[in-house]
């Protein structure tokens, strides 16, 4: 019941029905803690779902919330370096980024590209993922060769990954971003 109430969730999430969305992932959310309790890996992947949701609809002070208890609960109950953490730090550093503090952001992604990149390997999308992020991030801290190497790395795996078009549009156009910056600042 609550994998389903999750999955139409992203769907209602991708069509533009961001409140519906955020209803439904937590009642997923309530389904999942009152099964399994509150730490279990399915009740974070949950409340994790519902962030993202809470991001979606621009609610992001209560987004960012969520998104600090699910990483500060996946510490506690994962070990060191398990992908769910990094899962955690992606979407967190993210949510700073585009809130406008890169500076808070850059060591939750730099954290989630080391895991990510250690766990799985080097052409997956989800280590691309987290380096396109640090990638955009940086750029936004003026670390503009760090920024392209980084982009560029995630935009060769992510072109080549057909269900992640969004995320290697994300990556090209950060790249097309720090070049325009390039122009102006000579």
């Amino acid at each position: 019941m609550a994998a389903v109430e999750l999955d139409l969730a992203e769907v209602l999430e991708r069509t533009g029905r961001s409140d519906e969305a955020a209803r439904r992932a937590q009642s997923a959310l309530d389904v999942r803690v009152a099964r399994f309790g509150p730490d279990h890996p399915m009740t974070l992947s949950a409340a994790e779902s519902r962030a993202r949701m809470l991001a979606g609809r621009r609610s992001l002070v209560e987004a960012e919330a969520a998104f600090r208890d699910v990483l500060a609960r996946r510490r506690r109950a994962l070990p060191p370096g398990h992908p769910d953490v990094a899962d955690s730090l992606l979407d967190l550093g993210i949510l700073l980024h585009r809130r406008g503090d890169p500076t808070s952001a850059e060591p939750l992604l730099r954290e989630a590209v080391v895991i990510l990149g250690s766990r799985l390997p080097p052409h997956h999308w989800r280590p691309a993922q987290a380096k396109s992020a640090l990638g955009a991030c940086l750029g936004a801290l003026g670390r503009r060769d760090e920024a392209r190497a980084l982009l560029a790395e995630a935009l060769a795996v992510l072109e080549g990954s057909p269900s992640h078009r969004e995320e290697a549009r994300e990556a090209s156009e950060q790249l097309a971003h720090l070049a325009g910056r390039l122009r102006s600042s000579t």
